[in-house]
């Protein structure tokens, strides 16, 4: 039998004999299934696995009756510990399990003077073993484009849980947050920070930890570990430029046209966190003619359901270059002044306007309404008078797309990547 370790103390020794530990069956596998209506079968929405249980069986051993009894109470006060590392040897390596005793027992008969069988249960809450020693996935890989995408393949037989590093080096001036994205199953995880990604700082993304570091001090995030598989994952970095709040209109039923002192289109929307680093907005829209102006965009305040004609910021506000608005719709895009900060839970409303007189040259925005509705956080509006009196298409919404993290690097700075786990198994 090989080596078994717990707590760092060998139970393979002419004391305790150990028989066998059975630690090779896998958990139990919780399947939440959802029955079909009106159908036979069901469909299933997830699982989990259960806590793993390994069982012991051995005989404990002395040359006297009274160093046999100290040993039985020796062995007692050993697994007695909680949450200790049970290691033990396979296939070449070594199976670490976080395990607790659970049941100890001895079956000692009149006549077990110098010997006694004994039993004993370990519980592994989380339900796997690991190796004890880390595998490098990617190492000092560099960050050159934006997003970056690439594949890291994990093995083992239990779902893997990584580390991904973040090292930023000099020439980074606008980011302020990163976005980890699985892209197979759109899951996402995001970082913003209240100050410029800057030479030396190092994000650290915890898998198994479950939590985000910068320089190794904690720190809030949003979204949600992405899961995932062993084997490929197909993995997606974006530095800055990170999709918040968005809606789109596409299969448009009609348009607004944008032009003048009287004639604006506006949609409300609002942030689920407060956040200090929103830079960018895209509007889906096209052009008529050849506009002499660009299409300006404002982030106001609510005004009892209307647009206040305040900006949130004096920075919040950007330009749409003419030159970038083509006649058929497409999107466009614009960067506020500066990093602004927007509050959760609080009505906002994206203006465009334009300050062409042009009648001839001017911009159209457009919009779904009825069923293609599908932004649930705000609504259209329309003005027709510069602002004074609104109209509301409560079920009704433009295209358009809000990103916070700052806006990206011209080009990318240098950037390392490294990923690391420990293989678990079931």
């Amino acid at each position: 039998m090989n080596s078994i370790l717990f707590d760092n103390t060998e139970l393979r020794n002419t004391t305790y004999i150990p028989r066998f530990v059975k630690h090779e069956s896998a958990t139990d596998r919780e399947l939440n299934i959802l029955n079909l209506a009106r159908d036979d079968g069901g469909v299933l929405v997830n699982d989990r696995r259960g806590i793993k249980k390994i069982q012991m069986q051995g005989v404990l051993t002395a040359s006297t009756q009274a160093l046999l009894e100290t040993a039985i109470d020796n062995f007692k006060e050993l697994l007695s510990r909680q949450a200790k590392n049970l290691d033990i040897e396979w296939a070449g390596s070594t199976r670490r399990y976080v395990a607790t005793c659970s049941l100890h027992n001895f079956d000692r008969d009149f006549f077990h003077l110098l010997f006694v069988p004994w039993t004993a249960e370990f519980v592994v809450v989380n339900g796997v073993g690991t190796d004890t020693t880390i595998t490098v996935e990617k190492h000092a890989v560099s960050v050159n484009a934006n997003p970056y995408s690439w594949s890291s393949t994990f093995a083992g037989s239990a779902k893997p849980k990584p580390i991904v590093t973040l090292e930023f080096g000099e020439g980074h001036t606008n980011p302020r947050g990163i976005q980890l994205k699985n892209t197979t199953n759109g899951q996402k995880i995001i970082y913003n920070k209240t100050s410029t990604l800057a030479n030396g700082d190092t994000i650290v993304i915890d898998f198994e930890q479950k939590k985000v570091t910068l320089e190794g001090v904690e720190k809030p995030f949003y979204g949600v570990f992405p899961d995932l598989i062993i084997g490929a994952n197909a993995l997606e970095l974006s530095i800055g430029n990170i999709l918040d709040q968005y809606a789109n209109s596409l299969g448009f039923s009609s348009e607004d046209a944008v032009w003048g002192a009287s004639l604006f289109v506006a949609h409300s929307f609002v942030v689920p966190n407060t956040d200090a680093s929103y830079k960018r907005v895209g509007i889906y829209c096209e052009k008529t003619g050849t506009p002499t102006v660009g299409l300006l965009v404002r982030i106001e305040t609510d005004d009892a359901g209307k647009p206040s004609g305040t900006l949130v910021d004096a920075d919040a506000y950007g330009t749409i270059s003419k030159d970038d608005v083509t006649t058929d719709p497409s999107w466009v895009y614009c960067n506020l002044q500066a990093n602004i900060q927007l509050n959760s839970n609080t009505p906002y409303w994206i203006v465009c306007k334009s300050t062409s007189a042009d009648a001839g040259n001017y911009y159209e925005i457009p919009y779904v309404d009825g069923s293609l509705y599908n932004y649930n956080k705000g609504n259209r509006a329309r003005t027709v008078d510069g602002g004074t009196n609104w109209t509301n298409d409560p079920d009704g919404n433009i295209g358009f797309r809000l990103y916070y993290g700052g806006s990206a690097d011209g080009s990318v700075g240098p950037i390392t990547l490294d990923v690391d786990y420990y293989k678990k198994w079931l």
